[in-house]
């Protein structure tokens, strides 16, 4: 049986996957013309459940997730603005290294916290031993 806070760190696993695939892909087309940055922006499918209602937050630091599978994390989206980048494209080597540095420490962060809910379940199961 998943709890719910199991199910959410799986779903910030699976962004961070997504996001980690991204922005290898961004920055592995760099030097491509006329390449459009992609994106996968999980503030944005925060927003969308929230207005879908199934999201509720009750108390000041709860949040209900009970229907989160119902939602796609990996909400891609290409950024049209060429401003940034190098000239060829919209990449902008820089903010993709900082975004893989953010990236990294919200994987690390997360698989910390569900490889601590584990050991407390495997700890129920052993009788605390």
């Amino acid at each position: 049986m998943e709890t719910n806070s199991i199910k959410l760190l799986n779903k910030v696993l699976n962004y961070s996957v997504a996001k980690q695939k991204k922005i290898s892909k961004n920055i592995a087309n760099v030097a491509t013309e006329n390449y459009q940055r992609e994106d996968v922006d999980f503030s944005k499918f925060l927003k969308q459940s929230e207005a879908a209602g199934n999201l509720r937050i009750e108390k000041p630091k709860h949040i209900d997730i009970s229907n989160i599978d119902t939602y796609q994390s990996e909400l891609i989206e290409p950024t049209k603005d060429l401003s940034s980048g190098s000239g060829k494209n919209n990449v902008n080597i820089d903010e993709e290294m900082a975004e893989m540095a953010q990236n990294s420490l919200l994987f690390k962060f997360a698989s910390q916290k569900l490889n601590s809910q584990f050991r407390q379940i495997r700890k129920v199961i052993s009788g605390g031993r």
